[in-house]
């Protein structure tokens, strides 16, 4: 167990990473402060001292599309990185953000994707983006997979996560083949996408998620998990669909938790690498809080808790005795637009 202080006490971490080119990097909450500044501060580093060359993040493909093209300097960009910010007007995925787009009318529309695709391949962009055909065959992708979620949701089945998920890892293997051989990508996500879904109830639900998935494609030598997690505090969350953000306070871990367990012990913000600790807590079923874009602090006992095997969902886990809640761009959501991450609240 080490202290976290400041980016200095993250070395124990950057060494335990050592060579591996996939480092996913949890949360708790998708409307904590503390998650977003670690999380920062080891993607600095990553990208300093181990040569990482790309960041994925749970998002709006198209509206992340465009910040890579303003970092990157691309002709016509954009000169105000906070206007192109506010586009994110559905965070935190991918489908969700495309629901307007697709209609449930019984239209298939994979044989005019395989044409497109054919099209792309055939088109040489000269705008200097040498991303944008990648751009084109993941929009071209994500209705492909949309269409098959939305079927999938309305019909009832349990496939809906899977298909998510599985889109995910799908999108992780093809920014790993364009980036070649020497390729190393940071994966931003929740918790439940991350962590391992092996060593959680998920498993016994037929459920599947990316960390998961990428262990078993890449080897789990290759693929390093870093899950978050607090005691208490405060979060950015809406109490239902489609109702107001609200600053809410996030109650005390109940007992026999993750986040119990690390505040009786530490009693501070911790990093632990999990393959060096010997409490047999770690590697039995325990509690672990996750709250998702919908959150009710009156029920967070019994309705907020994921049974988890710690050491084997993560390989190293950072835990925040206190969190406060994160300052977002928009203050309301858009009242005639699908709530994010319908129908879960992660």
């Amino acid at each position: 167990m080490y202290a976290l202080t400041d980016a200095g006490s993250l070395q124990p971490l950057i060494d335990a990473i050592a060579s591996r080119p996939v480092v996913m990097l949890g949360e708790a909450s998708h409307g904590t402060h503390e998650y977003y500044t670690w999380r920062i501060t080891i993607t600095k580093r990553l990208i300093e001292e181990k040569s990482f060359r790309f960041i994925a993040v749970e998002g709006d493909w198209p509206d992340c599309y465009l910040i890579n093209r303003y970092v990157k300097g691309y002709e016509d960009a954009g000169g105000n990185i906070r206007e192109i910010m506010n586009r994110f007007d559905r965070w935190p995925t991918w489908m969700w953000a495309n629901y307007a787009r697709f209609s449930l009318s019984g239209h298939h529309c994979h044989d005019e994707v395989v044409a497109l695709l054919k099209q792309v391949r055939l088109t040489d962009f000269r705008d200097g983006d040498r991303e944008a055909a990648l751009n084109t065959e993941q929009n071209a992708l994500i209705t492909v997979n949309a269409e098959r979620y939305y079927r999938s949701m309305v019909a009832f089945d349990d496939q809906s996560w899977n298909i998510r998920d599985h889109h995910m890892m799908e999108t992780l293997d093809r920014l790993m083949r364009f980036h070649g051989p020497q390729a190393k990508g940071i994966i931003w996500e929740h918790n439940t996408h991350i962590g391992d879904a092996r060593a959680t109830d998920m498993i016994a639900e037929g459920l599947v998620n990316i960390g998961q998935l990428a262990r078993e494609q890449y080897g789990a030598d290759k693929v390093y998990l870093v899950g978050f997690g607090s005691y208490s505090g405060y979060v950015i969350a809406s109490e239902h669909w489609g109702a107001a953000m609200q600053r809410m306070q996030v109650p005390k871990a109940v007992k026999n938790s993750v986040e119990s367990l690390l505040h009786d012990k530490a009693g501070s913000d911790v990093l632990l690498l999990l393959n060096e600790e010997s409490d047999e807590r770690y590697h039995q079923k325990i509690k672990h809080r996750a709250i998702g874009v919908v959150y009710k602090p009156l029920i967070d006992s019994w309705a907020n808790y994921v049974p988890t095997v710690l050491a084997e969902r993560y390989d190293a886990f950072m835990f925040i005795d206190y969190t406060t809640a994160l300052h977002p761009l928009h203050g309301e959501p858009y009242n005639n637009k699908t709530p994010e991450t319908f129908p879960f609240g992660l």
